[in-house]
């Protein structure tokens, strides 16, 4: 596979994006936790990271929860995984992942890969499919929310500073997906990524089991909240019009 030189770039930015919203007084959002390696730093290990996740999922009950990954994907024949290091052995496998989040006690799990075949995520090989076109059947816990780079048999593409596909994700977190309250939730995350891809670019994958999806993040609104509210003595029917004038300006 090619290099992949912006994965620690990409977790840098999304853990700062994270910790504090984007709001005025930059309150406190996400407790963050990192695993990154350097140039000549040892690699994390499989188990490692799985005792982490495990213990940061446990931590999160009852809080809302999100797993990022930037790296290499795989699709061995046995079920796809993410390569966290240069040992074939130390592969984790994405049912790995989906199992312990599944087990979780979170209020919301958002799970986002920025790695090849990521769209596979939540697919049961033992159940059959996995070959070429043929997805296995799939698992999805409620108040779940997956974002991934590409489809379940396709290349996520790096990039100069960020990768691709999370360059458009730190854009959307910077305010360009939030709403007109300022929050910025997952399915708005990927409205906004999803139309720079074309027809024959890698296309990010959206799955969800969610009734409420949760803000990941928030900021200024775009409109005044107070000026929200006197929308209904402007417009106290939904025929209503203002005609404006210069002095609207």
């Amino acid at each position: 596979a090619a290099p992949r030189t912006t994965c620690v770039n990409d977790g840098t930015r999304r853990a700062e994006l994270l910790t504090h919203n984007g709001d005025t007084q930059q309150t406190v959002n996400y407790e963050v936790a990192s695993i990154t390696s350097q140039p000549g730093d040892p690699l994390p290990g499989r188990l490692a990271i799985l005792q982490r996740l495990e213990e940061a999922l446990d931590r999160a009950r009852n809080e809302d929860f999100v797993l990022y990954f930037s790296g290499h994907g795989s699709a061995p024949s046995w079920g796809n995984a993410l390569i966290v290091n240069d040992d074939p052995l130390e592969a984790i496998a994405m049912e790995e992942v989906m199992t312990l989040v599944h087990r979780s006690h979170a209020r919301q799990d958002v799970v986002i890969l920025d790695a090849c075949c990521g769209g596979s995520f939540g697919e049961i090989a033992a159940l059959g499919g996995h070959a070429g076109f043929a997805p296995s059947p799939r698992v999805l816990r409620e108040d779940f929310i997956l974002l991934a780079a590409s489809r379940r048999n396709e290349s996520a593409l790096g990039g100069t500073t960020y990768s691709l596909f999370t360059e458009l994700l730190i854009d959307g977190l910077e305010g360009g997906a939030s709403d007109h309250t300022g929050q910025i939730t997952a399915p708005a995350l990927f409205g906004y990524a999803e139309p720079a891809f074309g027809a024959f670019d890698q296309r990010p994958t959206l799955k969800a089991n969610v009734s409420v999806a949760r803000p990941l993040r928030r900021c200024e609104p775009r409109v005044d909240l107070p000026q929200l509210r006197r929308l209904p003595t402007h417009f106290p029917v939904g025929t209503d019009s203002v005609q404006l004038g210069p002095t609207h300006v």
